[in-house]
């Protein structure tokens, strides 16, 4: 009951900003969030004061509604480097109690756990129903431990455990890796993600696609490659202004 009353509440905000223009974010549900404009697109961009972002309400949508994270008992979690996503994480664990939800960084020691992806200890291997990496990939130093991580996301699964993963991507490049670190105005991005990066989880059974489809430019370009795809906001009516933003999650399956 706890998840439905949850799921309303999302849409009811999403509503509420589509019809109305009143921003509420559906993380922490505090009516207070901060605006914060991204110069170079020009478009309006909302930062909650809990830390979420578009990314994270995204991710928060899609927990909800396309995964059993929230309904699952006794649910083994592992989120890699997720320091945009604690509130996010705390609504969670209240949604679900017996979740057993680690985090884990390579270097951050407020996570749960140490993790070096690059080298998954045998101990997290056939351990997990969920691996959640959200803008990981393009952290990592060298381009062939981009397949290594990949790989190793891969492992720490059960059998029929599921991998949500998402990268920053430039829909307009038609690649999967651009291996440029000045492609990116990010430092800290070593490489750009294009528009066939699902083609580097061709390891998993099943990927399934899911983005707020008013982006037409990705939209036309799955379209344009035969990927079939889901709307994250579950196909409802909504303004030019997105919620979510862009970004594209990939369920994995084992």
């Amino acid at each position: 009951m706890n998840i439905i009353k949850e799921q309303r509440k999302c849409l009811n905000l999403l509503n509420l900003f589509s019809t109305e223009d009143k921003f509420v974010c559906c993380v922490c549900k505090n009516p207070n969030g901060k605006q914060i404009g991204y110069s170079h697109t020009g478009r309006k961009r909302y930062l909650c004061r809990c830390g979420a972002r578009e990314r994270q309400r995204g991710l928060l949508f899609l927990i909800l509604f396309f995964t059993e994270i929230c309904n699952q008992k006794d649910t083994n979690l592992i989120h890699t480097s997720p320091a945009f996503e604690l509130s996010l994480i705390k609504l969670i664990k209240s949604l679900n109690p017996s979740i057993n939800y680690i985090t884990s960084d390579i270097k951050d020691k407020n996570c749960d756990i140490l993790l070096d992806l690059i080298n998954v200890p045998d101990e997290h291997l056939n351990n997990y129903n969920y691996v959640i990496n959200i803008h990981v990939l393009e952290h990592i130093r060298k381009k062939k431990d981009v397949y290594t991580v990949i790989s190793n996301i891969y492992s720490m699964l059960k059998d029929g455990g599921k991998a949500i993963i998402a990268v920053p991507q430039d829909f307009n490049l038609d690649v999967d890796i651009l291996e440029d670190p000045n492609a990116d105005p990010n430092p800290d991005h070593w490489r750009k993600f294009g528009s066939k990066f699902v083609n580097l989880l061709d390891k998993f059974t099943k990927v399934e696609i899911v983005f707020d489809t008013n982006f037409d430019v990705i939209k036309k370009k799955l379209v344009r490659d035969n990927m079939q795809y889901k709307d994250l906001l579950l196909n409802t009516s909504r303004s030019s202004k997105s919620y979510v933003d862009g970004q594209v999650f990939y369920i994995c399956y084992k």
